[in-house]
């Protein structure tokens, strides 16, 4: 094989991982991701957490979330947390879920 040849394979390979990996983090269970983004949205308090919207790219995971703290038994009003979820490795990796801070 001549070296265009095999420059042209890689790269086909590559983009078809590349392609494979963006339709996985869209289309996958992302179970595991709401309840991440769902503790760090409550911080160390116990509180309730619910998805008010979601955002799914190949790239990251965005969560908006409506959070109502405890206080003796009862749910204090609430509030809004904007949460993003990203891999460690663009495509690849495990979810590292971090509060956005408000504008």
């Amino acid at each position: 094989m001549s070296l265009p040849n095999v420059l042209r394979t890689v790269i086909a390979v590559a983009c078809v991982g590349a392609t494979i990996g963006g339709l996985n983090n869209v289309f996958s269970d992302n179970s595991e991701v709401e309840a991440q983004a769902r503790a760090v949205a409550c911080g160390s308090t116990l509180c309730t957490a619910r998805i008010t919207a979601m955002e799914r790219n190949p790239i990251k995971q965005a969560f908006q979330l409506q959070v109502s703290g405890r206080t003796d038994g009862e749910n204090a009003p609430g509030r809004s947390v904007a949460v993003k979820c990203q891999r460690a490795k663009i495509l690849f990796g495990d979810y590292a879920c971090t509060v956005v801070p408000e504008p």
